[in-house]
């Protein structure tokens, strides 16, 4: 693996990036489709590669989303989109889909000055675990529906994304260690070599642009893994990703759930 300055003249992440990201010899600091939702016999989609269309190019002062990033306790990045139109913050699936299940937790039981309040059908069965009605303060109401637009734009941002790599566009050789030169945690894909032409003709026109890697697509709690800014093309059909991990067991999971996903699609 090279060292991260030899990779930003190809791909960098914007705003603060702790999360590195090596394409090849390169190196960079860092609403679903029908075919994310998979037949009972298929595993999901665990993750794909989304043009962040909505967020424009980086020097371009109309696009009207910007990418923001911070750093967990963990030291894992965390994403949230600035609405230049409302003035408003959103973030990925898994943080609000966390906020709601502490609130839902809170509501189980009746409580001074708090009511039924239904549980939005985009959390039934994911935060709470059931669909009977939680018991919400006022304020844990407003709450509760401050996180349901939240979900509902990070959703349409999904859905404005065009989807650049999944899966489909891996062989099931991805691998997860812990880089032995840096000491992160790192994930290590192989493309197809039709996966290498899309990536390699979709960068090449692409400069300036943000992409992101988003876990579960296709649930409520997707994620984004990673979300770089595109400097040059890439051409390379290896991808390694590091520095969006709190575990290793969390990234050989990932790795067995891309692999299986490949494999019975290499199948079909």
């Amino acid at each position: 693996m090279v060292t991260q300055n030899t990779f930003l003249s190809r791909i960098r992440s914007a705003h603060v990036v702790p999360a590195v990201l090596v394409l090849g010899t390169l190196a960079c600091l860092t609403p679903a489709s029908s075919a994310d939702a998979a037949a009972p016999s298929v595993p999901q989609n665990p993750m794909a590669l989304y043009y962040l269309r909505p967020l424009g190019h980086a020097a371009d002062p109309r696009q009207p989303l910007r990418l923001l990033t911070t750093t967990s306790r963990t030291g894992t990045t965390l994403y949230e989109f600035r609405d230049k139109r409302t003035g408003k913050t959103f973030r990925d699936g898994a943080s609000i889909l966390s906020d709601f299940t502490r609130l839902a937790r809170a509501g189980k039981t009746r409580h001074l000055g708090a009511s039924a309040y239904a549980v939005p059908a985009e959390f039934r069965g994911t935060a709470t675990g059931t669909e009977k009605p939680i018991y919400l303060a006022a304020v844990q109401r407003k709450h509760a529906e401050n996180l349901r637009a939240e979900l509902r734009s990070w959703r349409s941002l999904l859905a404005a994304s065009p989807r650049i790599l999944s899966p489909d566009d891996l062989a099931p050789e991805t691998v997860a260690a812990v880089d032995q030169r840096t000491k992160k945690i790192t994930l290590r894909l192989t493309l197809t070599e039709a996966g290498a032409k899309k990536l390699g003709d979709f960068t090449a026109k692409h400069r300036k642009e943000v992409v992101a890697f988003v876990l579960d697509p296709g649930k409520p709690g997707s994620r984004v893994l990673l979300a770089p800014t595109i400097e040059s093309p890439i051409t390379s059909p290896e991808l390694r990703i590091s520095g969006g991990f709190e575990t290793l067991a969390e990234a050989q999971k990932l790795a067995t759930r891309i692999n299986d996903y490949a494999q019975v699609n290499k199948r079909r």
